[in-house]
């Protein structure tokens, strides 16, 4: 019997029976801790405690070493055994004491290697060192046989050799029962162990064969498993935090459909993927499969994922279980009841921020005979990685290949993502462009620099129901309200205010722009209110005061289409509907070929625009109706590729014509830098051209750079931006004539504060009151009010550890590492006191404790050295010295 608490902690009970006897473990794990008690009773005699042994959590130092302590108690003795683990090392302490007196300490050390053959022959030999006793274990694995050897010398000399083979096969019934026989050969002896699993009872049949005598014992084990009712929020030890429930489906029409239920955080998502084009069409007959995947925190820290994927012939379960750096994942394939195919590997991955601002995040892979190792480093928007394989120690350049991946968006508001994968002379592009809920992807193979492949497919998203899985709760509506005040004034100070009501939160931001040249210092609002109902549909309805002018914009969007109404109120006039804009919901036919569809009304004036994309083309038709008849019609086509060069520079290129214009907007991705170029050709002449970069330093400032020249006039806009805080500076050029204006922008966020109560009824807040320095704002439940009251306190004395980036040096060497001190806000006051005097009380957030940090230096001559700062472990507040 296995017992959760709330605490995260665990017992487990197993007892097990041979003839009279009863033996029972207790297992109790407990923050890493694991201790297990050992009791026997035989018949109806007393019951007696054997044994107890205490597992310490794991210890993983900075070098990836593991140590793993285990005290085992038996009567008066004491064994404690020490385990340290580094690389394929490990060294094994084993300290034997007596009434606390040591009588016995041995040090071993335990040596592993393994390999694959090509044929699929494993060999793992494993070699233990005890003072002069040398022995030596080699496992040699085919299938389902098993032939261990084991060799012992000693002072160089042979003592023992011994040789045994296993065999071991598992059937599954179709009862569920689970049947597993190993049968064990050593000398003369032959020992045949079958194991029948039945639910929650494994049954033990042992037979021995020496010498013409068998001997047969039967054992008997359960195991109950109960979990104690406790209520599990995400992030908490002991939970589940996601299920996630894959379907494909090959359907008769050449498509693939893809549906995916996730739950978490106690709602339910139920979407659909429909994949269409090639070589979809090839495949889908035979695609059928299931994939379930659990994500599990246990009670250690650790992540527990589980899949378990069934085909039409085959069951695939995979474990994963991370903890730290390091990832453990045990493979099965199940076929015919039977497993084919069982494999287990270790990863470690690592990150590391780099000086010149980029990421490499290193992914080490060991089966056992193969180390696959993946670098990947990531600067400005591009990621480049490569693999090696090597076995034995040996490199496998013909496996060894390198990725780069990249993703913009162009000035549709498209998102296109390049991949390109190079191995030996083959080269693989792919190319995703994704819009809306359609995703285009054109896979191009390249050999020795000749096109020899070229495909594309479309997937569909559909999000099919939003449910609420916890206890207590229904499908229903969520509501989310975007209120917008501008405050305009005549120094050119524009004060935007954003509050935000979602879920029962409340967000109040502010953004404060100065350097606006306007006339006009109207003061303006909007208010957008969005409301999702249970079938998932969504009504979108902002309404736009300035002055006497009212405008409300209403979209509304179902499965089939989205609609946007523009209704306009000028002062006491009645409202006028002028635009009405319907855009049906893209479709996909079975060739992967997508069609999109706005019609767009304007009094007596209707635009059709009608898009068709082939892989990486689309046709744009646009036809204008008035009247009921037609006044013109216009075809645009868009081509859109991307290339990444030898040098690592990734281009994308998007090339529009519209009747005699020509327009080219290339994007280029360089050492984290993006640079883009708009140029506009009619008639073969160009008449406008744009330039675009973006530089972000090291100290994180982003600068925009923007140029735009048309005819004999050049527009300059540079963005810098700092923090909160956008500075932009404008230059227009005209006949020689230059005007340059300054603006800049600050966004604050105010607050962020839980609305007591559930809205009920149409909130109207009261605005965010202007707090001093060494206030906060803070909210108050009004009885009968939707919404709190916002007022200004004294800051409460918060201190804590910070951390901080700073550049440590000893001589030639340096480093800028991330190091912890003290921050906060301390209470400070100034008062007249008893005895007649003004006196000052100053609080001043200090450290209370430290402990020692390693720092890594690199130096000149490339070598590091390794420095150790003291740092604060803990900080209050004290009074100021």
């Amino acid at each position: 019997m296995k017992v959760t608490k709330n605490d995260g902690s665990t017992t487990e009970t197993t007892e097990i029976t041979t003839g009279e006897t009863v033996e029972t473990v207790y297992k109790v794990s407990e923050g890493g801790e694991t201790k297990t008690t050992v009791t026997v009773q035989e018949g109806n005699k007393t019951v007696e405690t054997t044994e107890e042994i205490v597992e310490k959590k794991p210890l993983v130092d900075k070098d990836g070493g593991i140590t793993i302590t285990t005290v085992d108690k038996k009567g008066d003795t004491t064994t404690t055994i020490t385990e340290v683990t580094k690389g394929s090392t490990t060294t094994k302490t084993t300290e034997v004491t007596k009434e606390n007196e040591v009588v016995e300490k041995t040090t071993d050390v335990i040596e592993t290697s393994a390999v694959v053959e090509e044929d699929g022959t494993t060999k793992a030999i494993t070699v233990t060192k005890e003072g002069d006793i040398e022995t030596t274990v080699t496992e040699v694995s085919k299938g389902d046989l098993t032939q261990k050897t084991t060799e012992i010398t000693q002072g160089g000399k042979p003592v023992e050799k011994t040789e045994e083979s296993t065999e071991k096969s598992t059937v599954l019934g179709t009862d569920g029962t689970t049947t597993t026989t190993t049968v064990i050969k050593k000398g003369n002896a032959t020992t045949t162990v079958t194991d029948v699993t039945k639910g929650e009872t494994t049954t033990t049949n042992t037979e021995v064969s020496r010498g013409g005598e068998i001997t047969t014992t039967v054992k008997s084990t359960t195991s109950h498993t109960e979990e104690t009712e406790k209520a599990f929020k995400p992030g908490t030890e002991g939970g589940t935090l996601e299920t996630v429930l894959t379907i494909e489906r090959g359907k008769n029409d050449g498509t693939i459909e893809v549906e995916e239920i996730t739950t978490r955080d106690g709602k339910t998502i139920v979407s659909k993927k429909i994949l269409r084009g090639q070589p979809i069409k090839e495949t889908s007959a035979h695609v059928h499969r299931e994939t379930k995947k659990s994500t599990v925190l246990q009670q250690d820290g650790s992540i527990l994922i589980t899949i378990v994927i069934r085909e039409r012939e085959t069951i695939t379960t995979i474990r994963k279980v991370t903890k730290g750096y390091f990832t453990t994942t045990i493979t099965e394939i199940w076929k015919n009841n039977e497993i084919v195919q069982a494999t287990e590997e270790t990863t470690k991955k690592s990150t590391v921020e780099n000086e010149d601002g980029s990421t490499s995040t290193t992914t080490e892979t060991n089966d056992g005979k193969t180390v696959t190792t993946l670098i990947e480093v990531t600067k400005g928007g591009v990621t480049k990685s490569s693999k090696t394989v090597s076995e034995d120690g040996k490199p496998l350049k013909d496996k060894e290949e390198g990725t780069e991946k990249y993703t913009v968006t162009d000035k549709d508001g498209r998102l296109i993502t390049t991949s390109v994968v190079k191995k030996g002379d083959t080269e693989i592009t792919v190319i995703e462009v994704t819009e809306g809920d359609i995703t285009t992807t054109t896979t191009t193979v390249k050999e020795g620099g000749k096109e020899v492949k070229k495909f594309y497919f479309t997937s569909q998203d559909v999000t099919e129901a939003v449910d609420e899985t916890s206890s207590g709760m229904t499908r229903g509506e969520t509501k989310e309200t975007i209120e917008i005040s501008k405050q305009l004034s005549e120094d050119g100070t524009v004060i935007t205010t954003t509050t935000t009501t979602m879920d029962g939160r409340i967000t109040v931001t502010s953004e404060k722009e100065t350097g606006v040249i306007t006339d006009d210092t109207t003061p303006s609002t909007t208010k957008t209110t969005k409301v999702t109902k249970a079938d998932g549909s969504i009504t979108e309805t902002t309404v736009a005061e300035k002055g006497e002018q009212m405008t409300i914009h209403q979209i509304v969007t179902d499965r089939e289409e989205k609609r946007t109404t523009v209704m306009v109120k000028d002062g006491d006039k009645p409202m006028e509907t002028t635009e009405e804009i319907v855009e049906k919901k893209p479709s996909v036919n079975n060739d992967g070929i997508v069609t999109k569809t706005i019609v767009d009304k304007k009094g007596d004036t209707i635009t059709t625009t009608s898009e068709i994309t082939s892989g990486d083309i689309t046709t744009k038709t646009t036809e204008v109706s008035k009247g009921n008849r037609v006044v013109g019609k216009t075809e645009d086509t868009r081509e859109t590729y991307s290339v990444v060069e030898k040098d690592g520079t990734a281009k994308t290129t998007t090339v529009s014509h519209q009747g005699d214009i020509a327009i080219t907007v290339t994007k280029v991705i360089k050492d984290g830098k993006m640079f883009s170029t708009s140029e506009v050709i009619k008639g073969g002449q160009p008449i406008e051209e744009t330039t675009e970069s973006t530089v972000v330093d090291k100290d994180g400032i982003a600068t925009t750079s923007i140029e735009i020249q048309k005819g004999d006039t050049t527009t300059r806009v540079t963005d810098v931006k700092k923090g909160d805080t956008t500075t932009t500076t404008r230059t227009v050029t005209e006949g020689g004539k230059s005007t340059t204006t300054v603006a800049s922008k600050t966004l604050h966020i105010e607050l962020v504060g839980i609305k007591p109560q559930p809205i009920t009824e149409e909130c109207h807040c009261d605005t965010v009151p202007h707090c001093q320095d060494d206030e906060e704002i803070i909210t108050v439940t009004v009885k009968g009010k939707c919404c709190p009251r916002l007022q200004c306190e004294k800051k409460k004395s918060i201190c804590g550890l910070v951390s901080h980036e700073t550049i440590v040096k000893r001589k030639s060497c340096q480093s800028k590492v991330k190091l912890p001190g003290c921050g906060g806000l301390c209470a400070s006051s100034y008062h007249y006191s008893n005895d007649g005097e003004w006196k000052s009380a100053c609080g001043c957030c200090k450290p209370t404790e430290f402990h020692s940090q390693s720092v890594v230096l690199r130096c000149d001559d490339g070598t590091e050295v390794t420095e150790e700062i003291s740092v604060p472990a803990a900080c209050s507040c004290a009074a100021c010295k």
